[in-house]
């Protein structure tokens, strides 16, 4: 391996750099210098070299007391893969059936930590059987002449246990029933290792405690072996938020904008959220209310809804103006998996005062553009993302149909998919994809639509690389090319996210785009790529992303937004 890997390896003691004087990264600090050399052991491990040793390094400092000078020897040896690999002792279940649930098989490169995680599975395998001290003794036998580790896992059972009381500390707001329906384990019931570990995970996911804080610790009464208390500690953390900005951004100018929300409305899970935005374009604000109970009267069933007041400017072509209201119904349809039923009443205005150049269909047709859309929407959806905020695994799912017709003069048929991946490959190198296909059809006998309605692509939420609202079939009038929008949408997004300084929340990215919105099948796939910083901040995250078109034009887009990327 190159020096270069093998510094990626030491994550707290690093080289100097650009950002030292905000991050102190070029600060040497001996203790997690040590943990940085266990690091570096635990990752030739996992890489397979099972004969790695390491010298004592050697550190050295300067005479003026301003540098320290690092070496580390290091002996890698040769790569081990994994050999034969049995079972013994307390055998609860068929080999094969052990042996399928491994990650680390036969043939495969040795790997430390997928060792460990074999270790877990097999634990909890157990587990769910009621035996909670199940100890799994992992037999290593290291083979130099092949270079192979055969491996023999050997089972104590111990005996069964059922749940005992379980009780929630730590919550001085958020309320006990809030927590205990987010429990996967119930008292007087057999004791269950995933149970335990799925329950964590979901405490974890409402974001009302801070993550390091939610633990489940376990304890037998006194001569009671069979019986496991449960303790769960969390620690609250701030839900409510108060924000002010101000900023700039290529579609809207110069803005301000302030929101208002609590994510723990009252201890009770329940999400209350009031936002603004005011431009210095007159063509761009907006206003939004909303409120969401995930678990109204204490059943499973999640009751919404929302006001929105909202003025956008469609560059060149007209200004949307819509106000209106939304109510929404949801139920759980599995663990991870809801559906939603949605009502949408809204009043459309299409305003040509202030546009230079406004689309001339639109003007003949003002009458037909503007009026009222009252609909039905059918959404379900499938989130497994492990943060919604700052996201680097799982997938989140949904297809949704809205159908629109139901009085006023908006009358069609739109579906959308939607489908999001996210996974670390390397370190914290994140790979973030999206796909989202759409279709909208009309209910009237001349396949009419108004223009406000279909799909148009470009800007920060699509293809970066071109304007907002800029991607669509056009028509043409004096010269003049409208965008009048498509009956179809496709579109594609890839990125690769990496931390340049954790402590301040700053990132880069790489990304690229493709799609297009269209008629019918004449697909016509625009391509860009760019790259990207963003900051975490207290505001939220702030994206600066520049972006670079492969077809149709060579102007670069710079965009600017407030919020999570997909």
């Amino acid at each position: 391996f190159t020096d270069d890997q093998l510094k990626r390896v030491l994550r707290n003691t690093q080289e100097g750099g650009f950002f030292s004087w905000a991050t102190n990264s070029g600060n040497f600090k001996e203790l997690d210098f040590k943990n940085d050399m266990q690091m570096l052991q635990v990752w030739y491990l996992n890489e397979g070299y099972v004969r790695f040793r390491n010298e004592p390094p050697i550190v050295s400092v300067s005479e003026d007391k301003k540098w320290v000078f690092i070496t580390i020897k290091v002996e890698e040896g040769k790569k081990y893969k994994m050999g034969p690999v049995d079972f013994g002792g307390d055998l609860l279940f068929p080999k094969e059936e052990l042996y399928q649930s491994l990650g680390l098989k036969t043939g495969d490169t040795f790997s430390i930590i997928k060792r460990n995680q074999d270790i877990l599975a097999l634990t909890e395998k157990y587990q769910d059987l009621g035996y909670a001290n199940v100890n799994v003794i992992p037999n290593l036998d290291i083979h130099d002449s092949s270079l192979t580790v055969s491996m023999n896992y050997d089972f104590e059972k111990g005996t069964l246990v059922h749940f005992g009381r379980i009780t929630v500390k730590g919550n001085t707001k958020t309320r006990d029933k809030v927590i205990r329906r987010e429990l996967k384990i119930h008292e007087g019931e057999l004791y269950s290792g995933s149970g335990m570990r799925v329950s964590k995970e979901n405490v974890q996911r409402l974001g009302f405690f801070d993550q390091e804080s939610v633990q489940l610790q376990t304890k037998s009464p006194p001569g009671r072996p069979d019986i496991m208390d449960v303790e769960l500690q969390v620690k609250e953390r701030p839900t409510g938020q108060f924000q002010l900005g101000a900023g700039y951004a290529t579609t809207t100018k110069f803005f301000f904008t302030t929101q208002v929300s609590e994510s723990n409305f009252l201890g009770k899970g329940q999400d209350l959220r009031f936002s603004t935005q005011i431009s210095a374009n007159e063509a761009d604000k907006s206003f939004r209310i909303s409120f969401t109970d995930p678990f109204a009267w204490d059943s499973k069933w999640s009751v919404g809804g929302s006001l929105t007041y909202e003025k956008s400017n469609i560059p060149n072509e007209y200004i949307e103006f819509r106000k209106g209201m939304q109510l929404n119904l949801g139920h759980p349809v599995g663990e991870y998996t809801r559906f939603w039923v949605g009502y949408r009443l809204e009043q459309i205005q299409l305003l040509m005062g202030g546009v230079a150049n406004p689309d001339p269909y639109i003007l003949k047709n003002i009458g037909f553009e503007s009026g009222t859309i009252s609909s039905l929407s059918f959404t379900v959806a499938n989130d497994k993302r492990n943060d919604r905020l700052v996201t680097t695994g799982g997938h989140y799912l949904s297809a949704s149909e809205e159908i629109a017709g139901l009085g006023g003069n908006r009358k069609f048929a739109r579906s959308i998919g939607d489908a999001r991946f996210y996974r670390k490959i390397w370190g914290d190198l994140t790979l973030r994809s999206k796909l989202e296909v759409g279709n909208i059809t009309s209910f009237y006998s001349d396949g009419r639509l108004q223009s406000s309605e279909k799909f148009r692509l470009g800007g920060p939420n699509s293809l970066r690389g071109y304007p907002a609202y800029g991607i669509g079939p056009t028509r043409v009038f004096d010269d003049r090319i409208y965008n009048a929008g498509g009956n179809n949408e496709l579109f594609t997004m890839w990125e690769l996210e990496y931390p340049i300084a954790n402590e301040i929340g700053l990132k880069a990215v790489l990304f690229y785009d493709a799609g297009d919105a269209f008629q019918e099948y004449k697909l016509n796939l625009r391509h860009d790529w760019g790259w990207g910083i963003r900051w975490f901040s207290p505001l939220g995250p702030l994206r600066f992303e520049w972006g670079y078109p492969l077809k149709g034009r060579t102007e670069s887009e710079f965009n600017f937004m407030i919020g999570p990327p997909f």
